[in-house]
């Protein structure tokens, strides 16, 4: 066994392990099994990868290749009426209860393959690079499928986020970095807003979501409302913000909710742990 020193521990590990923790001893519900077996899948998973070799993660990322083309061929019998869907308002789920996670996994397959596609012509390797590019475009097309818009804004930022580090590397930046970060965020910004309009409705409930989160989060910014206080407590809030407003076009767009509807949000609120939860998220995103 590879032994660890002081030196082989990360922020990571740090904030994983103090969120285990809360999520235990900070509850706003009673413990269940299935909090237990989220928490533990969880923290396999991230240890598997953290111990993991270099030359492993190839396999792994082989993996999420294989997993992305099989939800793109499920989905594709779905949009042909041969598989049905699991959930009744979306006809293409793939294997995920809806389209939202089809489309999560599927950005990150679609930023696999293309790292692929740059492994294999910085080796020479035409075949396996045309065959990388065909896995592309198939997840793309199941990206496609999805629907998802958050999909798609990750699918587009990760590979403004490769391409950019790709120039870095060949050195062929020929106009300033600011200019060229600039572009970029005007690409994803415009992105972005013609997302929006394409269900507008359907965003704007979501925006409503996210304010009376914001809110949950601002009365319990140090250790949370608690796991599973979201859910507990959501309805609450959208309840007394339709008290002050009135005559909030939210009206028509409100529901009882279950989810945040952004991932970010979700884990923050669901563990009930806002700073830890929030570092390890920003930390994560970044490292």
């Amino acid at each position: 066994m590879k032994s660890y020193s002081i030196e082989n521990i990360r922020i990571q590990d740090i904030l994983l392990i103090s969120i285990c923790i809360l999520l235990f001893l900070n509850r706003a519900v009673p413990i269940d099994y299935s909090s237990i077996w989220r928490v533990t899948v969880l923290c396999l998973i991230y240890t598997c990868i953290r111990i993991m070799p270099k030359r492993q993660c190839y396999c792994l990322l082989y993996i999420v290749c294989i997993w992305g083309i099989t939800e793109v061929i499920i989905s594709t019998l779905q949009k042909v009426n041969y598989l049905e869907s699991n959930h009744h308002d979306f006809g293409i789920t793939g294997t995920f209860g809806n389209p939202g996670p089809l489309g999560g996994l599927l950005a990150v397959c679609w930023i696999v393959s293309i790292f692929f596609i740059y492994e294999n012509i910085q080796n020479k390797h035409r075949i396996l690079t045309l065959s990388f590019c065909m896995i592309a475009c198939f997840i793309l097309y199941g990206l496609l499928l999805s629907g998802s818009r958050a999909g798609w804004t990750a699918a587009l930022v990760g590979s403004m986020i490769f391409l950019w580090q790709w120039l870095k590397r060949k050195h062929t930046i020929k106009v300033k970095p600011t200019l060229l970060k600039s572009g970029f965020l005007l690409i994803i910004t415009v992105f972005i807003i013609s997302i929006y309009f394409i269900r507008r409705d359907s965003a704007d409930g979501r925006l409503l979501i996210w304010y009376n989160t914001i809110k949950m989060i601002e009365d319990y910014p140090l250790f949370g409302i608690g796991t599973g206080g979201w859910q507990a407590n959501y309805m609450l809030y959208q309840a007394e913000y339709f008290l002050q407003a009135t005559n909030s076009p939210y009206t028509l767009l409100a529901d009882n909710i279950f989810y945040t509807y952004n991932e970010f949000f979700i884990y923050n609120s669901r563990t009930g742990n806002s700073w830890i939860s929030c570092c390890f998220m920003v930390v994560l995103c970044i490292i």
